[in-house]
């Protein structure tokens, strides 16, 4: 379905995917909808979320390393460009 935006949530240091607040925020992006008081008018604002695991994080392969950080960006640039193709 390409008739919605896409949001990549990235997770933060020693964290995961599937962390509370990382999966209530794609939940809530995903399925949201706001209210204009103004109008009284809701407008939905459905977003697709992914989610995804850097190398060495959660369920992913690979070793978890503090530094350098060229990993988590290539994981990054590899997740843009799935979106994006």
């Amino acid at each position: 379905d390409t008739s919605k935006e896409v949001i990549i949530i990235c997770h933060g240091l020693l964290s995961w995917r599937n962390q509370t607040l990382i999966a209530n925020l794609a939940s809530l992006l995903s399925s949201s909808s706001s209210s204009d008081e103004s109008s009284n008018e809701s407008s939905s604002s459905d977003y697709h979320t992914l989610r995804f695991d850097f190398t060495g994080n959660g369920h992913s392969s690979g070793s978890f390393s503090f530094a350098p950080h060229q990993s988590d960006y290539d994981d990054l640039n590899h997740v843009v460009n799935f979106v994006t193709d």
